[in-house]
């Protein structure tokens, strides 16, 4: 299991469908901002910022296209914010992505993340069209007070007010902040991913192991989380891709 939470999340989710619905944007922006300090990418480097922070904006590109061929062509990083932007193109070939109509467009897509920002930002803008998740502190209490970048989502919860005192000692950036935030924001997430986990594993039972399951369905299954490693892995490979692009 890979902890690409975002694949889970029903904001998220919500903007899949408008893609099936709509087919491919001409233009597509993946923003991230984290009110964490940017002190990690002078210890470990910018590399590390794009594979352990980054990757999941990276993963966003694979997930919301996954048979179009995706293309890094510009890309800087500012290790004073560990600020990384990329600039690309989707080429969706006709008929080869299953998860958008049959087209021959291409989308212009930038990827913007940083850290040492003072508010939370996570979303996708798509040919004007926001979804996903702006909190500005302090941030609200109780699940029904967060404010999404579609309106309320009633996602972040009070474990992001937990971290507001940080946010003050460090002057706007403080790390409790931005892990409460995100833990809350992405609860429902977290569990979805973990059931599904859980999930495969019991699909993978057959009859000799008490499952209750066909040879043939077992087999079906296997299929399916081959196709889903074979999604991490293109992921993966995605983020070597941005690695070069930026030259790290």
């Amino acid at each position: 299991m890979v902890g690409f939470q975002r694949r889970f999340d029903a904001e998220f989710l919500r903007l899949r469908r408008h893609l099936a619905e709509c087919g491919p944007p001409t233009r597509l922006r993946i923003e991230s901002r984290d009110p964490v300090p940017a002190e990690t990418s002078a210890q470990w480097g910018m590399g590390f910022v794009l594979r352990n922070s980054c990757c999941h904006d990276v993963d966003m590109l694979n997930w919301l296209f996954p048979e179009a061929e995706i293309h890094f062509m510009v890309g800087t990083t500012s290790p004073e914010t560990s600020a990384i932007n990329l600039r690309g193109e989707i080429r969706h070939a006709s008929g080869s992505d299953r998860a958008i109509p049959a087209t021959t467009a291409t989308t212009a897509f930038e990827i913007d993340y940083c850290k040492a920002h003072p508010s939370y930002v996570q979303r996708v803008v798509v040919d004007g069209r926001c979804f996903g998740y702006d909190y500005a502190p302090p941030y609200p209490e109780g699940p029904e007070g967060a404010t999404g970048a579609a309106g309320t989502t009633g996602a972040a919860g009070a474990a992001g007010a937990a971290g507001a005192a940080g946010q003050q000692e460090r002057g706007g950036v403080g790390v409790g902040a931005v892990g409460g935030g995100c833990a809350a924001l992405y609860a429902q997430a977290y569990k979805a991913e973990f059931a599904e986990f859980h999930a495969q594993i019991q699909r993978l039972r057959s009859d000799g192991r008490g499952g209750g399951r066909s040879a043939t369905e077992v087999q079906e299954e296997i299929e399916r989380q081959r196709a889903q490693v074979a999604s991490y892995v293109r992921s993966f490979s995605l983020l070597e891709d941005a690695a070069r692009c930026l030259g790290l």
